[in-house]
């Protein structure tokens, strides 16, 4: 059963237990995962990569059949999916795995695709295109969006003041400037690597077939989330922020952002570079 990106709350209220996402739309497909199916299972869930899965396919699949028997409503998320895990898609329909929800999250997939074809025309699956964002859908999006919430243009830039608000200090109060770092990228060589170890470590696919990591994430793993050293710290409600609490100069600040870089690189071997200037 096909469900097209219009269609999409259709989801939140679906008993169906395999879907596949296809689509270059990596934001867009994350997005709809996160906020219709991962908080729904809570903890109960496990991520894993395709390559995962097929070097290890028979233990997978054991112990899929053994969660079958002793858990309840698990969600399983296989990323970066290709033809090759069809055959794992096929035995868990002829097995009838009824209490493990299935999201297979592709790639570009041709119409020919036998792993295309066959959640498009099952009854008991859903297969959702995810197609990269033009003008004219974003400008549509953003009309429905703001009609539904009865939000006038008038009213946008108030509406953005405060969602900034909520993630930010104001510098009048609390000295900052912005956001400290940026976002690494990395190949795919690399992201399977880090996947291994952290098997929820969230990415995003970009245009130059690197993948983007949430440098907050990082910072937040590595337990800097609310500490201070000092006068220097960061800030409660954006891992990316370092704020000055009082008194601290340029070296302090300098030093705090350099222990949560040492940090990152010393679990994750990824070198985080510095969003704003430094003089």
């Amino acid at each position: 059963m096909i469900i097209k990106s219009f269609e999409l709350e259709k989801l939140k209220s679906t008993k169906v237990k395999k879907i596949l996402f296809y689509g270059e739309n990596e934001g867009y497909k994350n997005q709809i995962i996160n906020n219709f199916f991962i908080k729904n299972f809570s903890d109960n869930f496990e991520k894993y990569e395709e390559n995962q899965i097929l070097n290890n396919y028979e233990d997978f699949f054991s112990s899929l059949l053994n969660k079958s028997f002793f858990e309840k409503d698990k969600l399983i998320i296989i990323n970066r999916a290709s033809e090759k895990i069809f055959k794992l898609v096929e035995e868990i329909s002829s097995k009838k795995i009824d209490d493990v929800t299935l999201i297979i999250n592709s790639g570009i997939l041709e119409k020919k695709s036998k792993l295309r074809k066959f959640f498009e025309k099952e009854i008991n699956t859903i297969c959702v295109p995810f197609y990269r964002d033009e003008n004219k859908t974003l400008i549509s999006l953003a009309y429905n969006f703001l009609n539904d919430k009865k939000i006038s243009l008038s009213n946008i830039s108030e509406e953005i003041i405060k969602i900034r608000e909520s993630k930010l200090p104001d510098p009048k109060k609390i000295g900052n400037c912005g956001s400290f770092f940026k976002n690494p990228l990395i190949e795919s060589k690399k992201l399977d690597e880090l996947l291994k170890k952290h098997p929820q470590l969230p990415y995003h696919k970009n245009k130059n077939e690197l993948y983007k990591i949430p440098a907050a994430w990082l910072i937040e793993k590595m337990g800097f989330k609310q500490k201070s050293l000092g006068n220097v710290g960061v800030y409660i409600n954006q891992p990316l922020v370092i704020v000055n609490n009082g008194n601290a100069n340029g070296s302090d600040i300098l030093n705090f952002a350099n222990s949560i870089k040492d940090s990152v690189k010393k679990e994750f071997n990824i070198e985080l570079e510095e969003e704003v200037n430094i003089i």
